[in-house]
């Protein structure tokens, strides 16, 4: 049988922000070394391992937050999209396929290749929202890019 996995004392609020013991960590060098060794388990716990050691850490909803969003027009021979800035700082393509919509309006899709869900900051949840568009008659949000419109799921 495994041993358990013990607590980090770290707590990820829902905005976002790391905690350890209670008190905000304000290094951000040192958020980024816990989000470069982080993963998620097969229960869906996060995790951070570095080396041999590994701790659980404690979210509220997801330790990702997408802080921007960037509109990247078209250039020749490459398609429009858009780019997001994580809350590691890390900048990738977001997934239209790939998004969804809570039950209270939180705009959520996955990252780092489909391993992790992130949530929209509020700031860039209000930005991104000049693209989105409602069809009245299937009572459905989308987005449409390059010619393709894509749809907004609803997840409860």
């Amino acid at each position: 049988m495994d041993e358990p996995i013990p607590p980090c004392n770290i707590r990820i609020d829902r905005n976002g922000v790391w905690y350890f013991q209670g008190a905000e960590m304000i290094r951000q060098d040192i958020v980024e070394m816990f989000y470069s060794n982080l993963e998620m388990d097969d229960e869906g716990r996060y995790l951070v391992r570095m080396g041999k050691q590994v701790c659980v850490l404690e979210v509220e909803d997801t330790p990702w937050i997408i802080k921007e969003v960037n509109y990247i027009a078209r250039e020749e021979g490459k398609p429009s999209t858009f780019q997001i800035r994580l809350s590691d700082n890390s900048v990738e393509a977001l997934d239209l396929e790939k998004m969804w919509m809570s039950n209270e309006n939180v705009l959520y899709c996955k990252i780092k290749k489909g391993r992790f869900h992130a949530r929209f900051s509020r700031p860039a949840y209000y930005d991104f929202s000049k693209y989105i568009q409602h069809d009245e008659k299937a009572d459905q949000y989308f987005l449409t890019l390059n010619g393709k419109r894509h749809r907004i799921k609803l997840k409860s």
